[in-house]
């Protein structure tokens, strides 16, 4: 690859738009999603997408279509930095992020990355945009937020049959914020079956997608690093100085979800 990425000018993100050119940006890829294929009417295609994270903390989400997608899907690893240059900047379409951000980046063939040799700490590992759960009822289905809270109640880990003949875990959790609002999360695969989930635990949760299922509740991805219980942010530290100073906090929220073993406790609910 061509070295014009290289050098200290680098234009943070939040100055990226639509009339950018000839930009060049160093950041992290905070997410990086399974390689998939679609198949619609207009045909098929690959499709990539990472989200990244620069120094100043703005994050974007990136898209790499066919060719692109598969010379880069292997280069790119989750967690590390590298320099781009030479992708297009567009509106986002924000149902398909929870990155806060007006813009997204797509890039093709003539886009150039370079890992960065030495990892940069001044850029943070996750980048959360955290929506309140009580703001979650207002949303509407398939729309994507991250969400922060204290687990205060833990489902059963079960096995479901699949429409192709596979079995896939599933667990629900509830959490719940300083809002007194609580909802459902449900958590998939690996993430429902291995992770060490415990009530009293202030979790965050990265990407969760929006289901009007049984009033509003959550569905986390599948990928254990967008499930944190170690985080360093201001809404993790107030959340947990809010439990310590409530008690008996959970028997004043709200649920936004109705699961049916809650309702079928509670005949007045049916």
């Amino acid at each position: 690859m061509k070295n014009v990425v290289r050098g200290e000018n680098y234009m943070p993100i939040k100055h990226l738009n639509s009339f950018s050119k000839d930009w060049k940006i160093k950041a992290r890829v905070t997410k990086k999603a399974p390689l998939r294929t679609w198949n619609n009417s207009k045909g098929t295609g690959k499709l990539l997408n990472i989200d990244l994270v620069d120094r100043e903390g703005t994050g974007i989400q990136a898209t790499f279509f066919n060719d692109a997608a598969d010379k880069f899907n292997n280069m790119i690893e989750q967690g590390q930095c590298y320099l781009f240059a030479n992708g297009f900047v567009k509106m986002a379409n924000k149902r398909f992020t929870s990155i806060k951000n007006d813009f997204c980046l797509t890039f093709d063939n003539r886009t150039e990355i370079e890992p960065v040799n030495e990892d940069d700490n001044a850029i943070q590992a996750q980048s959360f945009s955290f929506v309140k759960i009580r703001e979650v009822e207002s949303l509407s289905s398939y729309a994507t937020v991250d969400v922060c809270g204290v687990i205060v109640q833990l489902g059963a880990c079960a096995s479901i049959n699949l429409k192709d003949g596979s079995t896939r875990d599933k667990r629900a959790i509830t959490i719940a914020d300083e809002t007194e609002h609580s909802i459902d999360v449900t958590v998939w695969g690996e993430l429902a079956s291995s992770t060490d989930f415990r009530q009293g635990a202030v979790i965050a949760f990265k990407g969760c997608r929006v289901s009007e299922f049984s009033g509003r509740s959550l569905n986390a991805s599948s990928d254990r690093a967008d499930t944190v219980f170690k985080v360093n942010d201001p809404e993790v530290r107030k959340i947990n100085e809010w439990c310590e100073s409530h008690e008996n906090f959970e028997e004043r929220c709200r649920n936004l979800s109705e699961r049916m073993d809650r309702r079928e406790n509670n005949p007045e609910k049916k």
